[in-house]
């Protein structure tokens, strides 16, 4: 069983803050276990985790995060699809953006604020 989504090929570097990877919904991903058995959809809170992942891997943050707002969940990713998954680092004001979707689709959005040490 997976954890994470597969990762198709490097990240692309869109601006020194901004970064984008796709992503693939793996068909055995652990998350699916009863979030549905008849019609599977990757939960928000996987969707988060990963953001949180992505972003402090990327921008070499502590992945301690202190609050997380405006969080989204517009469309539901199922098995086997693709989605972009953007991250815009902002170190002035302690947060990242992030942003999931694939075309005009938005899939999921939200902050992570970043908890200071």
């Amino acid at each position: 069983m997976q954890l994470q989504p597969e990762r198709l090929g490097s990240p692309e570097i869109l601006a020194a803050d901004t970064v984008e990877w796709t992503l693939r919904i793996p068909e055995d991903l652990y998350f699916f276990q009863g979030h549905f058995p008849q019609a599977a959809i990757v939960p928000g809170v996987a969707l988060t985790q990963w953001a949180i992942q992505f972003a402090a891997e990327q921008f070499q943050r502590a992945a301690k995060i202190d609050a997380l707002s405006t969080l989204k969940f517009q469309q539901v990713l199922r098995p086997g699809e693709e989605v972009v998954l953007e991250i815009r680092d902002q170190p002035d004001k302690g947060s990242t953006h992030f942003r999931y979707y694939r075309g005009d689709i938005a899939h999921a959005s939200g902050r992570i604020h970043w908890a200071h040490d």
